[in-house]
């Protein structure tokens, strides 16, 4: 899980990236890779290209690439306040 704030967004096939600096405990921020599925799968489920904005703090949740630093595969992307912007499986709200 990560929490932390858009940068970029690449909203384009084969699958979206999108990009996020996150804070360590420490107070240093990293940039994040965030790799997700195929745009016409998540137009499906109804995520638009403007369900991730810059500037917008997310929560992300995923698996850690296995051999790449600062690389995750995207599970669910929420909105501070909770709401699910993107879902790999289930439906957009």
């Amino acid at each position: 899980t990560l929490k932390g704030v858009i940068a970029k967004v690449e909203w384009t096939n084969p699958h979206i990236r999108f990009y996020m600096d996150v804070k360590s405990p420490g107070g240093s921020t990293a940039r994040w890779e965030i790799s997700g599925p195929s745009v016409n799968s998540l137009a499906r489920n109804g995520a638009k290209k403007l369900s991730l904005k810059i500037g917008e703090t997310v929560t992300v949740d995923g698996f850690l690439a296995r051999n790449v630093k600062n690389l995750a595969n995207m599970k669910t992307v929420k909105s501070v306040d909770g709401k699910i912007l993107l879902d790999r499986i289930g439906d957009q709200k």
